[in-house]
């Protein structure tokens, strides 16, 4: 206690140097005075904890963040404004510009037409997009595979007419054009089997479909016999 009133008495002193506490032969003694000399020494080299330094610093920090941030917010308003702005012109279809003739006071209006254009993804109402036509996972005989072909499945036209029509649109996708490949050997081959035996298509094709039960393949496993049929 009396090492924390002595430290802390130099302080004092120097604060309050008149008070009559000092009169005390204590303060006059040469002991005090060189105990006076080293507590000033060492408060005078004494580094700040950097615990107390970030405490001074935070604040002032912050506030330079907010006021930042507050900046950034109003010109973020302001260009959420400017673009709304933008969209009302958008839609209009007429702006009427005036100008003015400041010596001559004349005045002319000029009408700047905007036009909206047309939507890239509206399409023509007879238009058939390749997401209409898809060849079907779910064929398991020739005689299907050849209906899909020239009557089409499930609602949509026929493999043949979306060929006619959209060319390779429709089976743009990998997986799709893969599986249209393997599937047109079968077309081919039954329109060989009919130039060859003269017979319908449609009859070929269930020639085809014959050799199959007996074999009793896939038809993915069958297309590799499809060579040898056609000879």
């Amino acid at each position: 206690m009396r090492v924390i009133f002595l430290q802390g008495s130099i302080s004092l002193r120097e604060k309050y140097p008149n008070h009559h506490l000092w009169k005390h032969p204590l303060f006059s003694s040469l002991e005090y005075a060189s105990f006076k000399k080293e507590v000033t020494t060492t408060a005078a080299t004494m580094v700040t904890p950097a615990l107390h330094t970030l405490d001074s610093v935070v604040p002032q920090l912050a506030a330079v963040l907010m006021e930042n941030f507050e900046a950034l917010s109003g010109k973020i308003d302001a260009l959420a404004a400017g673009v709304g702005s933008i969209k009302d012109f958008s839609k209009k279809k007429r702006l009427v510009v005036r100008l003015e003739d400041i010596e001559g006071g004349d005045t002319s209006d000029i009408d700047v037409c905007t036009h909206t254009q047309p939507s890239n993804s509206a399409k023509p109402s007879g238009e058939t997009t390749s997401t209409t036509v898809k060849l079907s996972r779910s064929v398991r005989t020739v005689i299907d595979l050849w209906r899909e072909y020239t009557d089409g499945v499930g609602g949509q036209m026929s493999i043949a007419e979306a060929d006619k029509l959209l060319g390779t649109k429709w089976r743009q996708n990998p997986t799709e054009s893969r599986f249209y490949l393997r599937r047109k050997r079968y077309y081919d081959a039954v329109s060989t089997i009919a130039a060859r035996d003269s017979i319908t298509r449609e009859n070929a094709a269930e020639k085809l479909e014959l050799e199959l039960s007996k074999l009793s393949l896939l038809l993915n496993a069958f297309t590799k016999r499809l060579p040898e049929l056609t000879r």
